[in-house]
């Protein structure tokens, strides 16, 4: 008989063969040519500093074993925000190829696609925190192997650069767990984003001037924005805690939330866009100055 994966993640996990597009750099969050090795997964920055992985599984049909970390948000006050430079010119604008991460380690294998980062000072800092992103899945997927009596499992993952405009770099990883013998993988995201003239990440503090308020304001924009979807959606996955609304991105036409397995009631990872026109009010001035469209 074989054994069930016992996925684990900060919020409910879903289970998906379906890869998204997006990852940008995100620390705290809880951040939108392959040719050599990004890191030492035994070593590395520390996973604490980047958006915990998303997934959870409280559903009688997904088995899981809940990760960590990310404890629910208090309400928030008005944000001291951070000062800026000048406007960010448009050489700021970053170079990207691509890398892969992978290795092995006992009955555990992994191999990560990411882009990687050139051609101003704040490239590095991008680069690390992809880095500790990729990190702490791999080590979360070697704790899992611990109890897996034998059975491989392999971690797969796809990065994709959602914004690189000059102000910020955004990175979304989608990864799927594979474990020999069930019937498909849970899948995983991280993002990123950081404020490239800064060199610093942007977390969601900074983001809404009052953040528990935003992300109650924001549940029915995303209930909105299924569709025909919406009837399926547990709303619990969307209650106004941090950890619900830790993987974000931003594009032309507003903020992409992304969903972890089983989060909002059902398999797979699932994605929403909220349009400026409703997400703008919510923003404080720093972030309406470095996401918002110009």
């Amino acid at each position: 008989m074989t054994k069930p994966s016992r996925p684990c993640g900060v919020q409910p996990p879903y289970r998906g063969t379906r890869t998204l597009l997006v990852v940008a750099l995100l620390t705290g969050l809880g951040a939108t040519g392959c040719v050599s090795t990004l890191l030492d997964p035994g070593s590395g920055a520390d996973p604490s500093t980047i958006s915990s992985p998303t997934a959870s599984a409280t559903k009688p049909s997904a088995p899981t074993a809940p990760l960590t970390t990310a404890a629910p948000s208090v309400s928030v006050g008005p944000v001291t925000e951070p000062s800026l430079p000048e406007e960010s010119p448009a050489s700021n604008k970053l170079r990207t190829t691509e890398t892969v991460i992978s290795g092995r380690s006992g009955t555990v294998s992994w191999r990560v696609r990411v882009p990687k980062f050139s051609g101003a000072p704040a490239a590095t800092e991008v680069n690390s925190r992809v880095r500790a992103a990729v990190n702490g899945m791999i080590a979360q997927t070697k704790r899992e192997g611990r109890g897996d009596d034998g059975h491989k499992r392999r971690l797969d993952g796809e990065g994709t650069v959602v914004t690189n405009d000059g102000r910020t770099a955004q990175v979304t990883i989608t990864y799927g767990d594979y474990l020999a013998g069930t019937a498909h993988p849970t899948n995983y995201v991280t993002t990123t984003v950081v404020d490239v003239a800064r060199r610093k990440p942007i977390v969601l503090e900074q983001v809404f001037t009052h953040p528990t308020a935003a992300y109650k304001k924001l549940e029915p924009a995303i209930v909105r924005a299924a569709g025909e979807q919406a009837s399926g959606i547990d709303r619990s996955g969307l209650a106004p805690k941090k950890a619900n609304w830790a993987n974000w991105q931003t594009n032309k036409t507003g903020i992409v939330f992304v969903f972890g397995d089983y989060q909002l009631g059902t398999h797979g990872l699932r994605e929403y866009a909220v349009p400026w026109s409703t997400v703008e009010p919510l923003l404080t001035g720093y972030a309406k100055r470095v996401l918002a469209p110009r």
